[in-house]
């Protein structure tokens, strides 16, 4: 049966790299390849390759954002600003950052919102009051807030200052440093899935020679 070009290319990467090996007999694996130890290997690059990319993400593109607010020093509510007086009002992406990003809003608060919830918790306590009295009053229903990023204001405050600079800060945070980390987390990649077999057969010899020495 034919293959394509990406099966081929999945092929020889099994075979060279995942398919580690089948002779370790004091590792109860003889005769059946080890696969799942490519396998996890593989995952953790991934899952580091992809911290890469949203560490990039979140000092570059969501981090701009936070840097003027930081630099204007909008910490406190009575100087918080919307995102026209930010001059991101024709941003579309950091438009939707604002009202979306859980990254973002771990740091950025808005007004609205906080007076928003506030008012709820207080209907809220008022409501318990009354189902003290009137068991048959339904539960209190919960509303979420959606962020106006047209009118909204947003500050930081100024306990999340620290985190806010820490986390979205701009030393290296560019392309190159990215690629860089993609590239070296790559060959680390490799050279592991390369030294594996050596390393369990090593593994497999002190299981062998524990078991011979009872």
């Amino acid at each position: 049966m034919e293959t394509n070009f990406f099966e081929d290319v999945w092929n020889y990467l099994y075979d060279a790299y995942f398919n580690i090996g089948n002779g370790y007999e004091n590792l109860g694996t003889q005769g059946s390849p080890i696969v799942t130890v490519g396998v996890v290997v593989f995952g953790i690059y991934i899952g580091a390759v992809i911290a890469c990319a949203v560490m990039f993400y979140n000092r570059q593109v969501i981090g701009s954002a936070v840097r003027r607010m930081l630099n204007e020093e909008i910490h406190s509510r009575e100087n918080a600003k919307t995102l026209l007086e930010l001059g991101y009002k024709k941003n579309f992406f950091i438009r939707g950052l604002f009202r979306d990003s859980i990254s973002l809003r771990k740091v950025v608060k808005c007004v609205e919102e906080e007076d928003f919830y506030a008012e709820q918790e207080a209907a809220r306590a008022e409501y318990e009051q009354e189902r003290e009295q009137n068991k048959k009053l339904p539960r209190f229903r919960e509303r979420t807030y959606r962020v106006d990023v047209a009118t909204d204001k947003f500050y930081i405050p100024e306990e999340q200052k620290f985190t806010a600079e820490v986390k979205f800060q701009k030393k290296g945070s560019t392309w190159v440093s990215m690629l860089v980390g993609i590239i070296i987390l790559t060959v680390a990649f490799f050279a592991i899935l390369l030294f594996l077999p050596w390393f369990l057969q090593g593994v497999d010899d002190a299981f062998g020679v524990i078991s011979g020495a009872k």
